[in-house]
C-alpha cells in the first residue's frame, strides 16, 4: 500500500480485521513489531492472540482497522478512518 490515512494508528489491544486465503475473521493486536522509521510501504509484523493458529493467517494477509463492534467484512467507517 502506498499510501495511509496519517491519522490512522495501531495500538495493542485494537480490532482488526484478517483476510486470508478467502476468510475473514476478527481478532485483536497483541504486539506490534518496533520498525524505525516506518513507511507505508515496509511490511511489519504483529503478534495475534494465541487462539489465532498460524494456519489461520498466511503471511501477507491483509490486516484492517475496525471498529470493536464491526462485523467480519463490513465497510470501514469513513469518518474513522
Amino acid at each position: 500500500m502506498d499510501w495511509l490515512p496519517r491519522d490512522l494508528k495501531l495500538n495493542i489491544g485494537d480490532p482488526v480485521e484478517l483476510r486470508s486465503d478467502g476468510r475473514i475473521f476478527l481478532s485483536r493486536v497483541m504486539g506490534i513489531e518496533r520498525c524505525d522509521p516506518w513507511t507505508p510501504r515496509q511490511w511489519f509484523a504483529i503478534l495475534l492472540p494465541p487462539e489465532v493458529a498460524r494456519a489461520d493467517v498466511l503471511i501477507g494477509a491483509a490486516i484492517r482497522a475496525v471498529d470493536a463492534d464491526a462485523e467480519p467484512g463490513a465497510a470501514p467507517d469513513p469518518g474513522g478512518m
